[in-house]
């Protein structure tokens, strides 16, 4: 368990090193714009009045605008869980599994992260911040915990980890 913990803790500040790296704004960006026009697909399924400019989710009736930015992507959560399975000793196999699925469920929050949000800033622009700067990241991160926890359990009731 010390092993993990200071590998998880090494580990955890070169990958938030990393995930800062200029050259790797492209992509997040490109991410970013792919998770805007998801959210404002769905959007649209129920409010024609979404105007959406690249990663710029508009309100046309109320005018709120939400950027789907970097610090929305809920990468930062899913690099922690992979840091975190990487850290703990288990078959390559099992961790790429536990961290695809992790990936999904997470961006599956973060989509409706990001929906709630606008319309949270589009009807209840005084609660905006706090929500999107304290509640929801504080739920991805409690997220991220219970997926690992949960494939912990698995991974360790089903004896897929190494005790060296």
């Amino acid at each position: 368990m010390i092993k993990f913990l200071i590998l998880f803790c090494i580990l955890a500040v070169l990958g938030l090193a990393v995930i800062d790296l200029e050259s790797l704004l492209p992509a997040i960006h490109f991410f970013c714009l792919i998770l805007a026009k998801m959210c404002g697909f769905l959007i649209h399924l129920f409010d024609n009045s979404l105007i959406i400019t690249e990663r710029v989710l508009r309100h046309g009736e109320h005018g709120f605008a939400l950027e789907v930015a970097k610090d929305c992507s809920g990468l930062s959560a899913c690099w922690l869980l992979l840091i975190a399975m990487v850290a703990f000793k288990s078959h390559w196999k099992h961790k790429l599994t536990g961290f695809v699925l992790g990936f999904l469920i997470l961006q599956a929050f973060n989509v409706v992260r990001i929906i709630s949000l606008f319309y949270v800033g589009s009807l209840l622009p005084e609660h905006f911040d706090m929500i999107h700067k304290q509640i929801w990241p504080l739920f991805l991160n409690i997220s991220m915990i219970f997926i690992f926890g949960g494939w912990l359990f698995y991974t360790i009731s089903n004896n897929e980890y190494s005790e060296t």
